[in-house]
C-alpha cells in the first residue's frame, strides 16, 4: 500500500522548546529535529518537512504566516495530500482561524502543538503531530478547511479555543465540540460543517501573502466592554486615527450608553467597528435588547456584529476583509452569512 504523501512545516511553538540550564524552555527545534522525534511517523506517511520559523507564538506575523502559506500552496502543486503545520499553543486558534478564510483548496491544513515541552516527562507533541498526520492523510478531512488537532480530538478553525493555560486537554469548542477525533491510528469525523473560506477573499484576485508581507501586523484594537466604561479610550483610539476597532462586548454584544455614543460617532466618520461577544458560547444577538448599549442599538448605529466570533478572531477577520477592499456594508454582509449563525 502506497502512503499519503504529507507536508510538515515548522512555526516553533512549545512543541518545538528545549530546556535551557535554568529550567525554562526556548524555541530550539525545527521541522526535522520534531519528525526525527518521532520515527513512528514514517509508518503514517510519506513525510517532507519544511521550517518557516523557530518563533514562540505571541511573535508570529502575518509574513511568517503568508510564507507558510505559500509553501503549504506548493506542496499541494506538488502532489500533497495534506498539509501540519506545528505551532505554539497561545495563538494557534489565531493563526488557524486566520489561514481558514484564505485556503481554498480541499487538502487540509491541520495545526498542532504541544501543552507541554518535549524536556518535561508528559510532553505531548509526539502524540499531537502523529495524530495530526494521521487527520491530515485522512478523506474524512478533505473540503474540511483548517483544522486543529490536539489531544487526539481535531476541531474546525472557526470555533476552536484556548480554554486552559496549562492542561493537555486546553483546546474547546464550545458549544459545538470536536469535528472528531484521533482514535486507533483513524480520524473519525462527528459532523459535517460547511467551508468558511470567505469567497470575496477567493475570488480577489490576489494572494493574501503579498500584502501581509508588505504589512506584517494587524494593528487592529480590542477593547473590552466593562463595568462603568465612559467610552473615553474608545474615543481616544478613533481621536487617534484608529480606523477599525473590535470591540469585546459584555452579554449578546453589549456596551455602555456611553461607549455606544462613540462607536456611533465613529462609524459616521467612516471607521469599522465590529462588537464581540466575551462570552464562551452563542455570540452576538441582533434583537434581544433596546437600551442604549445594546445589541440592537450597536446594530443601528452601524456596528457590525461579530456572531460566533470571538473578538480575537474577528480582529482578524476584519483585517482580511480590509486587505480584499470590502466597504464596510460588504463586511456585514460577509460576518452575517458567515458566522452570524450556528455551526
Amino acid at each position: 500500500m502506497t502512503l499519503p504523501r504529507i507536508s510538515i512545516g515548522a512555526l516553533g511553538g512549545t512543541i518545538g522548546m528545549t530546556a535551557g540550564p535554568d529550567g525554562t524552555v526556548t524555541p530550539q527545534l525545527d521541522g526535522d529535529d520534531l519528525v526525527a522525534g518521532v520515527p513512528e511517523l514514517a509508518a503514517l506517511a510519506q513525510l517532507r518537512t519544511h521550517t518557516v520559523t523557530t518563533k514562540p507564538s505571541p511573535s508570529i506575523t502575518l509574513a511568517d504566516l503568508g510564507s507558510a502559506l505559500e509553501w503549504a500552496h506548493a506542496e499541494v502543486e506538488g502532489g500533497a495530500q495534506g498539509i501540519v503545520l506545528t505551532h505554539g499553543t497561545d495563538t494557534l486558534e489565531e493563526t488557524a482561524f486566520i489561514l481558514d478564510l484564505v485556503w481554498g483548496r480541499p487538502q487540509p491544513i491541520v495545526l498542532t502543538g504541544a501543552m507541554r515541552s518535549g524536556s518535561r516527562f508528559s510532553s505531548d507533541g509526539p502524540a499531537n503531530l502523529a495524530s495530526a498526520v494521521v487527520a491530515a492523510a485522512s478523506p474524512d478531512a478533505r473540503d474540511a478547511g483548517v483544522l486543529v488537532c490536539m489531544n487526539e480530538e481535531v476541531h474546525l478553525a472557526r470555533l476552536v479555543t484556548k480554554a486552559d493555560s496549562q492542561a493537555l486537554e486546553s483546546f474547546q469548542s464550545p458549544g459545538a465540540g470536536p469535528l472528531g477525533y484521533v482514535r486507533e491510528g483513524v480520524f473519525r469525523r462527528q459532523w459535517h460543517a460547511q467551508r468558511t473560506a470567505i469567497d470575496a477573499v477567493e475570488g480577489s484576485g490576489s494572494a493574501p501573502e503579498d500584502t501581509w508581507r508588505d504589512r506584517p501586523m494587524v494593528n487592529i484594537p480590542i477593547i473590552e466592554a466593562g463595568l462603568a466604561d465612559d467610552g473615553a479610550l474608545f474615543r481616544a483610539l478613533i481621536d487617534h486615527g484608529v480606523g477599525a476597532v473590535v470591540i469585546n462586548g459584555s452579554g449578546v454584544g453589549h456596551t455602555s450608553a456611553s461607549a455606544a455614543e462613540q462607536v456611533r460617532n465613529a462609524v459616521d466618520h467612516g471607521a469599522a467597528i465590529v462588537v464581540a461577544s466575551r462570552t464562551h458560547q452563542s455570540g452576538t444577538a441582533r434583537k434581544i435588547y433596546g437600551y442604549a448599549g445594546s445589541e440592537s442599538d450597536l446594530m443601528s448605529a452601524g456596528a457590525i456584529l461579530a456572531g460566533r466570533l470571538s473578538a480575537r478572531k474577528a480582529r482578524l477577520a476584519l483585517r482580511v476583509l480590509q486587505d480584499v477592499g470590502l466597504s464596510i456594508e460588504e463586511m456585514r454582509d460577509v460576518f452575517e452569512r458567515h458566522w452570524g449563525g450556528q455551526a
